[in-house]
This record gives structure tokens, C-alpha cells and sequence, in this order.
């Protein structure tokens, strides 16, 4: 038999002091506290935030309301063209390439047909190009991507659609009001394209505005940087420019997908 002494002897020695007492161990910190001290830092954020904002409309107001009345036009001109400037990138993006684009037809007596109307072309359509470009040896049936935010990723990795996502931008207000980026799928159900064994039929996507990245999948299912003249799942993808210089230069060569 044991004796009493081994018994407690045995007890003590199988008792193990708790982490937060444990030398060189810190107490793990409750979530809720953490979440509390999160909301906290938020809620100064949100109130800083609006005390600026107070204080700029107050500034603004006093000059509008003291300036002079030329001086307070030049301001309220000058704020509006600037606003105007920032709203329209897109729209304005989207004209210059079509105005080069129809500089390259008329020189080199290409065919343009339009098929969308412009307000429609900022909408994503698989189901019919908005414009079909005829050239000596190609036929070009492009669909514009649009971009409105500069700050996002195109991810071509599957057939079926082409993944985007749109970043916040990169600060520490998005990690304080919980900012995520925001995903959405364009489906790619196109339309089979003609078939003409004297033209070259090519489904291009054009991306107008750009993105800060394209990528795409290799065999290995890792990501890969990807640019102008990406062909896969019978698409080719270009820039507004790179869609113009493919065009003029005649220098890509398509093959079957």
C-alpha cells in the first residue's frame, strides 16, 4: 500500500500552475475586451472625423459668407471642377479611347460598328459586344470591362466568369471602420462567334479604365501576373491603349482556343 504521504506527494506533483501564472507568461487577453477597446478607438475615429468635418464647413461658410462675391464664385467654380474632374475619370477615359480608336479606322479605313450605345457600354454585357471592329485580316468583338476604381484586381481563372475585387484604400481608417474589399463575378456565357476562313474572328475584352493588376491561373492553380494580349477560354483581354497599338501594329498573332 501507499503511503499517505506518496499519495499527496503524487496530487501535488500532477498539478500544473495556469498559463497567466506561469514564468514568462502573459494572460491571454479577453476577446470581449479586445472588441471593447476596437469599438472604442472607432467611435474617437468617427468623432474626430466629425469635428474636422464641423469645422471645415464652418471655415468654408465664413469665407463664402465674408469673401467678397467674385472671390466666393472663383472658390465654389474651382471646387465643383475639381469634384466634376474626380466623377467623370470614367466617362472620360472611356471617350478618349474611342475618339483614337476612330482616328485608327479612318486612317486605315477600318470598319467600326457600334452595336451598344455608350451609357449602356459601362455595364457589363456577355451576351453581345458593344462595338465589332473590321479590319484586313480580323474581326474584333470587343466588350468593355469597366473599371471604377483604380485601386482593384482582375482575376481571370476560370471560364465561367472573371473575378473582381475592389480594394479599400490603404490607410488606417479601412482597418478602423472594417473596410473589406468587395468581390464580383462578370459571367463570360458569350455568344459562339462566327466562322469565316478569310478573317481571323477574335473575342477581345478590353479593360476601360484600367486596373492595378490582372492574374491569371497557371497549370499549377497559382497566380500569375498577366497583361495585354492574355488569351484564354477563347478571349483575348487588353487595355484601352494595348487594344489600339495590337490593332494598329497587326503584331499579335491569335491562335485557335
Amino acid at each position: 500500500m501507499k503511503k499517505l504521504s506518496d499519495i499527496f506527494q503524487s496530487e501535488y506533483d500532477n498539478e500544473q500552475p495556469p498559463l497567466y501564472r506561469a514564468y514568462g507568461m502573459w494572460r491571454k487577453r479577453h476577446p470581449l475586451l479586445g472588441r471593447l477597446i476596437f469599438y472604442g478607438i472607432r467611435a474617437v475615429a468617427i468623432f474626430v472625423l466629425a469635428v474636422l468635418g464641423v469645422a471645415v464647413f464652418a471655415t468654408v461658410f465664413s469665407l463664402l459668407l465674408y469673401a467678397d462675391l467674385l472671390v466666393a464664385c472663383a472658390f465654389l467654380l474651382l471646387v465643383l471642377s475639381v469634384a466634376a474632374f474626380i466623377l467623370t475619370r470614367t466617362p472620360r477615359k472611356r471617350l478618349k479611347f474611342l475618339r483614337n480608336l476612330k482616328k485608327i479606322c479612318k486612317k486605315e479605313r477600318y470598319r467600326l460598328k457600334r452595336i451598344r450605345k455608350f451609357s449602356r457600354s459601362f455595364k457589363w454585357n456577355p451576351s453581345e459586344p458593344d462595338f465589332i471592329l473590321e479590319t484586313g485580316r480580323y474581326s474584333y468583338y470587343c466588350h468593355f470591362l469597366t473599371i471604377n476604381k483604380y485601386n482593384s484586381a482582375l482575376t481571370f481563372s476560370t471560364p465561367e466568369f472573371i473575378e473582381k475585387v475592389s480594394y479599400p484604400l490603404d490607410n488606417k481608417f479601412t482597418v478602423i471602420f472594417e473596410f473589406k474589399p468587395k468581390k464580383t463575378e462578370h459571367k463570360t456565357d458569350f455568344k459562339p462567334l462566327p466562322e469565316n476562313s478569310s478573317k481571323k474572328y477574335v473575342r477581345a475584352i478590353i479593360v476601360n479604365p484600367v486596373c492595378r493588376e490582372m492574374l491569371e491561373t497557371d497549370r499549377d492553380g497559382s497566380l500569375l501576373a498577366t497583361g495585354n494580349g492574355m488569351e484564354k477560354f477563347g478571349y483575348s483581354v487588353f487595355t484601352g491603349t494595348g487594344f489600339t497599338e495590337a490593332v494598329k501594329r497587326n503584331e499579335y498573332s491569335y491562335t485557335d482556343l
